[in-house]
This record gives structure tokens, sequence and C-alpha cells, in this order.
């Protein structure tokens, strides 16, 4: 088992999202530097997630705290830049349209 995260077919925006998920979630580390084992594992899951297809922060963040829980207390809020799904029509379910 490597102790590299391969990052190499990421784009740096990505990767620093993913890292900002991690953050987010209480992992402390660095893709690029020698991080400890649990962060590994929680990196690689999201980056596999990443690759699956899985591209929003907040499902990233929920994908890590179902399968390892909260590194530590970490922030209970994930605030990224962009439009919110609910802005976009075609992404918002009909239900939950503002009338």
């Amino acid at each position: 088992m490597s102790s590299d995260i391969n990052t190499a077919n990421l784009k740096s925006k990505d990767v620093k999202m993913l890292q900002e998920v991690l953050v987010s979630c209480g992992y402390k580390g660095k893709m690029s530097a020698n991080p400890g084992r649990e962060f590994m594992v929680a990196a690689r899951l999201i980056i596999r997630l990443f690759h699956q297809g899985l591209r929003e922060p907040v499902q990233l963040a929920n994908a890590l705290r179902r399968n390892f829980g909260s590194s530590q207390k970490g922030a209970d809020v994930i605030n990224f830049s962009g439009p919110h799904r609910d802005a976009v029509p075609e992404v918002t379910p009909p239900e939950r349209r503002a009338h």
C-alpha cells in the first residue's frame, strides 16, 4: 500500500475542494504531503467517490461521516461558493420550488 494519494488526474480546483471537505470533517493533513493513515483512508474514499461522479462537497462530507464518523469535532456547516442547487430550476425538485 503506497503512502501517496494519487491526485494526478484531478484538476487543482478539485483537489482544493476535496481538501476543504476533509478539513471541514475534522481531518488534518495535506493530500500532497505525507498524511497519517486516517487522513489517507478518508482522502482515498472521497477521491474514489469524486471519480464515480459524486461532486457536491456536502455529499462528499456526508459520505465521510457515514463511513467513518467525524475525525474530530469539525464544523457542522460547509460553505462553498457557487450557485445553490435550489437556484437551478432543472435540479430543484418541483415540490421544493418556491412559487
